[in-house]
Parts: C-alpha cells; sequence; structure tokens
C-alpha cells in the first residue's frame, strides 16, 4: 500500500471518469477528479501490489494525456514505496522528489505534496532544502492527519541544522497535541539524544537513527 497517504482511485458515479479519494490512513478525505482513463485505477492497483514497473507505466501513460498533481503525487509514490519497502537507494527518492516537484508545479498547496517532498529531502540529508517545503505543510496540513508526521519531520530538519531552540518550540507543539503519536515519540527521541535534555531523556529512553514515517 502507498506510504505517502496520497488518495486512492476508485470508479465515479460516472461511466467515463475517475475519483481519487482519500481513504488511506492518515488522510482527510478530499474528492479530486482525476484522469478519466483505466489507467490510472489499473495503475494503483499495481502499485498496491508492489508490481512498481507496472504502476510507473500506466501512471505515466496517463499523465501525457492529462497532466494532475494528484497523479504525480501517485507516480512519486511509487518510487518511495521501493524505497519505504527494503531498497534504500537514493536515487528511489531522487526520483520520488522529480515527480512530487512536477506536481507542485500544478499544485503549489498540495499538502501532501509538500511533505512528501521535504520529507524525502530530509531523508537524503538536504534539511535546509528540505524546510520550505515542510514550512509550506505545516500551514496546509494543519488540522489534517499529516499534520504530526510532517512537525516530526520539521524537527529533524531542525535538529540537523542546529536550530535547536526552533527545534525544542516545534517539539512543545507536537506533543502537546499529539502526546500518544508514534512521530512524538521519534521526534522526542532524537530531540533527547541531540540535546541531552534530563528531562526529555528520562520521557524518551533508548535510541533512534532518525525520525520516520
Amino acid at each position: 500500500m502507498p506510504t505517502t497517504a496520497f488518495p486512492r482511485p476508485r470508479r465515479s458515479i460516472h461511466a467515463f471518469a475517475l475519483a481519487l479519494v482519500l481513504l488511506l490512513a492518515g488522510c482527510d478525505r478530499l474528492a479530486v477528479l482525476a484522469d478519466p482513463q483505466a489507467q490510472v485505477e489499473k495503475a494503483y492497483a499495481a502499485l498496491e501490489r508492489k508490481e512498481y514497473s507496472e504502476a510507473i507505466a500506466l501512471f505515466e501513460s496517463s499523465l501525457r494525456r492529462r497532466p494532475d498533481a494528484t497523479v504525480f503525487a501517485l507516480l512519486g509514490d511509487c518510487y518511495w514505496s521501493q524505497w519505504k519497502h527494503g531498497n534504500h537507494d537514493p536515487r528511489l527518492l531522487e526520483r520520488a522528489n522529480v515527480e512530487y516537484r512536477k506536481g507542485l508545479a500544478l499544485d503549489a498547496n498540495h499538502c501532501g505534496l509538500n511533505h512528501a517532498t521535504g520529507r524525502d529531502l530530509v531523508l537524503l540529508n538536504r534539511p535546509a532544502e528540505a524546510l520550505p517545503f515542510l514550512d509550506a505543510a505545516k500551514s496546509r496540513c494543519a488540522q489534517q492527519s499529516l499534520e504530526a508526521q510532517n512537525l516530526s519531520f520539521r524537527i529533524q530538519a531542525l535538529v540537523a541544522l542546529r536550530r535547536l531552540d526552533e527545534a525544542r518550540t516545534e517539539f512543545a507543539g507536537l506533543s502537546e497535541r499529539f502526546a500518544r503519536h508514534r512521530m512524538t515519540e521519534l521526534a522526542g527521541r532524537l530531540l533527547a539524544e541531540t540535546t541531552q535534555d534530563a528531562a526529555l531523556l528520562a520521557k524518551y529512553p533508548g535510541k533512534t537513527d532518525a525520525v520516520k514515517k
């Protein structure tokens, strides 16, 4: 199943259209009219089966007919999912980032695209590049389920840049709003290890290499 929380296509009432509906955990519901061709639905099914080559070919075919921000998001997700599920080749994140940015060129306000672009840049150890996208997602993903994930990656970027006061402030807000969220725990551990703050170390024992989705 895709990991960047982008919409899943399903057939709409109209026989010649598809609707992309946010169904995955961590998303709010939004319906977006997508490419009317069956490639989008077939591509998503292939992505769920982890048949990446087929999914990529079908998404690309759809995009040649009609560029769409959400379909670019799903195409990027093909590369992200391969990285997430074991093939940690950074070139997969780079390629995902290319597709996410194409989507952002069509919809600069897209919550998921801003989050995914910033997230991948953090994972590529490029926190300074990541922050503008994570900042954009912070406002655009407010009150959505991606918010906790985005704030956690933003904390990781701030820690990497040694902007620790900002990271502490961000973490205070994250822990207040999402006290029991897994991403809060991961961010807390990262901040505790970096700052050696006694209170944080007591609350978040253990080690973590990085905040991960």
